[in-house]
């Protein structure tokens, strides 16, 4: 008896915990122009790194109409602890801009999700890796995670980027970016 209410009150924190961070993600002061807004965010973000230099940051991914932006956790270690060190290591963002790729310099990306399945049939492991390329070659590696990775689900915040895409190769379009 013990024992379930134990695991009772540490999943009652994880949910408190995640709705904490949740609202400090919504509550993320970003700098923006006077005709720029958040389209979607992701926080289950991994950023590894720019032209063959690995890094590996946790953090949330803003896509607005003009540019990503992502900021990393601040306690990013806390993440080796399943659940609960997810939960409380989004509490703590980093307020600091770690990366920006302005939307008109993209020109495409690749998703491509990596699902490592247990002996029995089971996911074990998600990966979704993503790779940006801009028109100054360059090529930005990310983690990004999506429910339904198995079943050929694609982060929302790509499929947006996409119809952000396609307003500004539009000259009839208003285009954020002028």
């Amino acid at each position: 008896m013990g024992i379930i209410i134990l695991v009772g009150i540490i999943i009652l924190i994880i949910i408190l915990l995640f709705y904490i961070g949740g609202k400090v993600r919504d509550n993320i002061a970003i700098d923006k122009a006077n005709n720029e807004t958040i389209i979607n965010v992701n926080d289950a973000v991994a950023y590894l790194g720019k032209n063959k230099e690995y890094k590996h940051l946790d953090g949330i991914l803003f896509l607005t109409n003009r540019r990503l932006l992502f900021y990393k956790q601040r306690f990013g270690w806390l993440n080796i602890v399943p659940f609960l060190g997810e939960a409380l290591s989004s509490v703590f963002i980093d307020k600091n801009l770690e990366l920006e790729i302005p939307i008109h310099q993209i020109t495409h990306y690749l998703f491509k999700p990596v699902i490592h399945y247990s002996n029995n049939g089971f996911v074990m492991k998600e990966e979704g890796f993503t790779t940006i390329f801009t028109k100054q070659n360059e090529v930005f590696d990310f983690d990004i995670q999506a429910l339904g990775m198995s079943e050929n689900k694609i982060p929302d915040i790509l499929l947006k980027l996409e119809e952000v895409q396609k307003t500004l190769d539009n000259p009839n379009q208003y285009n954020p970016n002028k």
